[in-house]
């Protein structure tokens, strides 16, 4: 069955370690090298509900790199570090962006986790009273017509 493809398995991970930068609520490492345990970021808290969900496992077989620096990094760029990520290990966590480049050297994506279409919304006045009872009106999405 295909939701339980991932029960049991031991994922390895690659996550950039943001610690020194000013992106440490995406993902970092203590002075020791772990995972903190109360703020570890938001990719360890993702990775964590998706693991829980699917019944894998990921923090025992996990990488970390830090984020390219132009000066020290010569000329890497963010695609090689990808594919070498991807390579390597399982997964690759951070906010990469697709690209057509990035398809053709074989690097897959998921679909996205959140939705940024673009919603209408209308402020409506406070009723003056509080025995009203709020209205639903099914046809309201035509209101702006």
């Amino acid at each position: 069955d295909v939701k339980d493809a991932l029960r049991g398995l031991e994922l390895s991970v690659a996550l950039t370690d943001y610690r020194g930068t000013g992106d440490v609520t995406l993902f970092h490492l203590d002075s020791e090298g772990k995972i903190p345990e109360n703020d570890p970021g938001i990719f360890a808290i993702l990775m964590d509900e998706l693991a829980f969900r699917a019944g894998f496992t990921w923090r025992n077989s996990f990488g970390s790199y830090k984020p390219l620096n132009e000066s020290t990094d010569g000329n890497q760029t963010w695609t090689d570090l990808l594919v070498w990520a991807t390579e390597t290990y399982d997964i690759s966590v951070d906010y990469w962006s697709k690209s057509a480049e990035r398809l053709n050297l074989g690097v897959s994506f998921p679909e996205g986790w959140y939705d940024s279409s673009i919603v209408l919304v209308e402020r409506v006045p406070r009723r003056s009273s509080s025995s009203q009872k709020p209205s639903f009106d099914l046809w309201n999405f035509l209101r702006p017509f």
